[in-house]
């Protein structure tokens, strides 16, 4: 855990907050009645918003700060997964698991981001564990204190309902438990003991479900569901690959793509190099390797999986990633993120796979995912931007306020995080402009005066030439630079009237990013 720690807390404020931490840091800082509305408005459960505001009250707004609850989470679950794995496969297992989890790469980057996801995967795991001491108790031969029965259920009501508010995805995890539970009541509860399980049990997840019907009718749909209009659908065969890359993410973090090892492959048959080798070394342990240690841990964990003990982990990761996997088709899930939970019990799984091994098998499994782990590591530790990075871009709004009357910023939702990164100091209005709306009525309404205008690299004006660019905006550009301190896909135009344009010479524009857009690690 100190190892664990030490790893979560190093450079915790040294990137940048994204649009999502951003959008995090921008609903908890909002009024109470505000941020009741926007919470109607958003899919995401409530719960989180409400602890970040109490949190940063007492905290502040830091990056650090923001980020703080993920890290408290973080290192709250690596015992939690180990009491786990101990009731359901080994001991050793439990070990192996528990330290995955401890320096999993891709634990690593959301204890390091101001969203729900880590506190998210602290509470499946509460809501995990109340079920198994609940289910080993109903299995038991002998009768249990009711009193005991009764505290074990009010925890699971309790934590699934927190979980179900921090965000419905959780939801899934409740059928992986649910239809173990009705496996157990079939097979294993003793029949004089059925009855009395079953009615306990109906009991506890109606109160939940009730609950869960409650937080809909505080929602409110057809805004939630504009708010998704954003995605994607992945289709058949790109679901299917989200689906397959789930188990190799979880062991080398987010910032591996699976077109990587053929590039890697073509620079080094092409233009052999140390680097070009290096290069590929690195992609062989983090993608084949791995994935040859995770099907000889699946193989040799598949017998204990099905059996009673280890079949809910089972459930716990095969049911949400599936539903995921499922939704993608049509609307695309980041099962990583969305399903980080389901990742502490794959590492279980994992390690009651690896227990089975020889001795020196198991020694040469656990090195390679060493190397994998601790190259995912660095690779997290290497990136200084994460998506749009509106640190350089604020301080040049700031250095520039004086020229112009207004800020316009497109697509809007980009206003948070340069909101964050002005620390209201900037006294000109932002206007904000949706992805695909036109800029030119936007900087017409601001008159006969200059404006500055935001690009997001998810604009479709990000990369198109000056020429071009002064036709959309319908103003000619006095100045037009990239964030060339970053390179993290932000554009900074500074558009004057026509009337005012013939005599002012055009600053020389800083070349884009290459390849058309952001350089940062997750704006691919």
């Amino acid at each position: 855990m100190l190892a664990a720690l030490v790893l979560r807390v190093h450079g915790l404020g040294k990137t940048n907050l994204w649009l999502d931490e951003a959008n995090s840091w921008y609903v908890a800082h909002l009024p109470w009645p505000q941020l009741w509305a926007n919470l109607r408005a958003s899919p995401l459960g409530p719960f989180y918003f409400v602890a970040l505001k109490i949190w940063i009250g007492l905290a502040g707004t830091s990056e650090a700060a923001l980020r703080a609850p993920s890290v408290i989470a973080g290192i709250a679950l690596i015992p939690l997964v180990y009491v786990i794995g101990a009731r359901t496969v080994s001991h050793r297992a439990a070990c192996i698991g528990a330290a995955i989890t401890a320096l999993s790469p891709l634990h690593l980057y959301f204890a390091q981001e101001a969203r729900m996801y880590m506190p998210l995967a602290l509470l499946a795991s509460c809501v995990m564990l109340a079920y198994i001491l609940w289910r080993d108790d109903a299995a038991h031969a002998h009768d249990v204190a009711p009193r005991r029965i009764a505290i074990v259920l009010a925890a699971y009501v309790v934590v699934s309902i927190l979980m179900l508010g921090t965000n419905a995805v959780s939801g899934p995890l409740l059928v992986a438990i649910n239809l173990d539970a009705l496996i157990l009541l079939i097979r294993h509860v003793p029949a004089p003991k059925r009855t009395r399980a079953l009615v306990q049990w109906t009991i506890a997840n109606g109160v939940v479900l009730a609950a869960a019907l409650s937080m809909v009718l505080f929602a409110l749909p057809r805004s939630a569901e504009a708010s998704q209009a954003w995605r994607g659908a992945l289709g058949i065969v790109g679901a299917l690959r989200s689906l397959l890359q789930y188990p190799v993410t979880a062991i080398h973090g987010v910032y591996f793509y699976p077109d990587e090892l053929a590039r890697a492959i073509g620079d080094a048959w092409y233009t052999p190099s140390r680097d070009a080798i290096r290069r590929l070394a690195t992609m062989l342990i983090a993608q084949p390797v791995v994935i040859g240690v995770i099907v000889v841990a699946v193989m040799r964990a598949a017998g204990e999986a099905r059996r009673y003990p280890a079949r809910v982990l089972t459930l716990a990761v095969l049911v949400p990633v599936i539903i995921g996997a499922a939704i993608s088709v049509r609307s695309q899930v980041d099962l990583a993120r969305y399903f980080l939970y389901a990742s502490s019990f794959l590492y279980l799984l994992l390690g009651a796979g690896l227990a089975y091994l020889s001795a020196r098998s198991r020694a040469i499994a656990l090195a390679l995912l060493a190397s994998a782990i601790a190259i995912g590591t660095q690779r997290t530790y290497a990136v200084y931007s994460r998506d749009s990075d509106y640190r350089s871009v604020a301080h040049d709004l700031m250095a520039r306020r004086d020229q112009a009357k207004a800020v316009i910023v497109q697509p809007a939702e980009m206003f948070e995080p340069l909101s964050y990164y002005l620390h209201g100091q900037l006294d000109l209005p932002i206007r904000r402009v949706a992805q695909h709306a036109p800029l030119a009525p936007a900087i017409a309404s601001v008159g006969a005066a200059p404006a500055l205008v935001v690009l997001d690299y998810r604009s479709p004006l990000y990369g198109t030439p000056p020429d071009t660019l002064e036709s959309a905006l319908g103003e000619c550009v006095a100045s037009d630079m990239y964030d060339a301190a970053s390179g993290a896909g932000v554009r900074l135009v500074l558009a004057m009237p026509a009337a005012q344009c013939g005599a002012t010479a055009h600053h020389p524009t800083t070349k884009p990013p290459p390849a058309g857009g952001a350089t940062c690690a997750t704006c691919r």
